[in-house]
């Protein structure tokens, strides 16, 4: 497929640093790109980092679009950096700079027209860390809610990248044999539904076909399957282009989905993608092609969160979807010069997060700065208007002990005066 997939997808790196401790390797620089989901579920990838390693930059880090939802896992996750600043020396969000009118791909900081720029929700959330990063980290502890990893369930869907294909025999099935769904197109398409309307789909000869080898990312869905124990079933054909077979699974309303990308990279690899807020991650990949004129029998068996994926009736690859996620996540510093504690919370989720906050003992003022920058996880700044942006107030309430509820969607700054 087309579109670039991110540098590393959080494995673990235990060999790997290890190989450059014994090079006598003083700093490793690491890139990647991912889901929002990855960055929440990942706030403590470098708390058990080896302290006698080669110390990190991250040179290069986002969340796969520029949503303010990306912002929040983006803040989430810069927490956990902060609290191991310790190993982690630097760390630079990129992309930098964008021109609107000319976009390759999301995620970007910055964004420009011939006119004026402006910043994503992204430079709002990196500028407010830039401002109140501290001088030392303040050992801290907190708890939350987890949220555990769901079934895959929803609708299936059928799509090409620069290639034209035909589908046919698609049936969704119990473990059992029970239908679920099914479709072999001799009463046309009319379960079908268009999700990104490009290329030219019709029924020819029996089977689905999208025709069209320019059109890029395209997507048509149909069933919505509740199920969590099914296996999807279908015969495709490649009959022209670059690459060869999209086929979806667990389509939800929201965007997010999985499928299974055969021949894609100019028909050099296969991978399993998960799209979430318009992006895509790679969930496993290998070396794959897809001979033109050629049916290929395609099988994908789901077991609640686990997926088999069978080519011709062979196992092709595996993989568990069993990432879980925290939603809200902080951390404490301290900046010497003001001698203020600086409180920071990221609450991405939908409800509010009742917090008691305890300072162990430290006497503070009982006013101090809060600056909140929340609002719709959806919204995004564009040229036209820039919604999420920081708002600072003073609030009371402030003791070595006091409760405070953060906005649900929110990142909150509080910067405490010491006694």
């Amino acid at each position: 497929m087309g579109n670039s997939g991110p540098d590393d997808q959080g494995a673990t790196f235990d060999n790997l640093w290890a190989k450059n401790r014994a090079a006598g390797v003083a700093m490793v620089d690491e890139h990647y790109y991912n889901s929002p989901a990855w960055f929440l579920g990942n706030n403590r990838r470098y708390d058990g980092y080896d302290r006698a390693g080669p110390e990190v930059f991250l040179g290069e880090y986002a969340s796969l679009d520029n949503k303010l939802f990306n912002s929040l896992a983006e803040a989430s996750y810069m927490t956990g950096l902060e609290r191991n600043a310790d190993v982690v020396r630097m760390a630079s969000y990129a992309p930098l700079l964008a021109n609107v009118d000319h976009v390759q791909w999301r995620p970007d900081l910055i964004w420009f027209d011939n006119d004026e720029s402006w910043g994503s929700t992204s430079y709002q959330v990196q500028k407010l860390f830039m401002n109140n990063v501290g001088d030392r980290v303040v050992r801290s502890r907190s708890t939350g809610p987890v949220v555990a990893p769901k079934p895959i369930t929803g609708a299936i869907g059928l799509s090409t990248w620069a290639t034209a294909a035909t589908y046919d025999d698609i049936a969704v099935t119990t473990p059992g044999g029970a239908v679920l769904f099914s479709d072999d197109f001799s009463a046309g398409a009319g379960q079908w539904t268009p999700v990104e309307p490009r290329g030219n789909w019709s029924v020819v000869d029996g089977g689905y076909r999208q025709s069209d080898t320019a059109a890029l990312d395209t997507l048509v869905k149909a069933g919505n399957i509740t199920a969590t124990d099914y296996d999807l079933t279908l015969k495709a054909t490649k009959r022209a282009g670059a690459e060869g077979f999209l086929v979806a699974f667990g389509v939800q309303e929201s965007g997010e989905l999985y499928w299974w990308n055969l021949g894609g990279w100019n028909n050099t690899q296969g991978a399993v993608q998960k799209g979430a807020g318009g992006s895509k991650e790679i969930v496993l990949a290998k070396p794959n092609s897809i001979a033109t004129g050629t049916t290929y029998d395609i099988r994908i068996e789901v077991r609640g969160s686990a997926v088999r994926l069978f080519l011709d009736g062979a196992e092709w690859g595996s993989f568990t979807d069993d990432q879980v996620t925290e939603p809200f996540a902080q951390v404490i510093t301290q900046d010497d010069a003001t001698g203020e504690i600086i409180v920071k919370v990221v609450n991405a989720q939908d409800t509010p997060a009742v917090t008691a906050v305890d300072l162990g003992g430290r006497k503070v003022a009982g006013r101090a700065r809060m600056t909140v920058i929340t609002g719709d996880p959806q919204e995004q700044n564009t040229r036209s208007a820039e919604p999420i942006q920081p708002v600072t107030t003073t609030v009371s309430g402030i003791a070595s002990t006091f409760t405070r509820t953060f906005a649900p969607n929110s990142v909150t700054f509080l910067r405490l005066k010491t006694k």
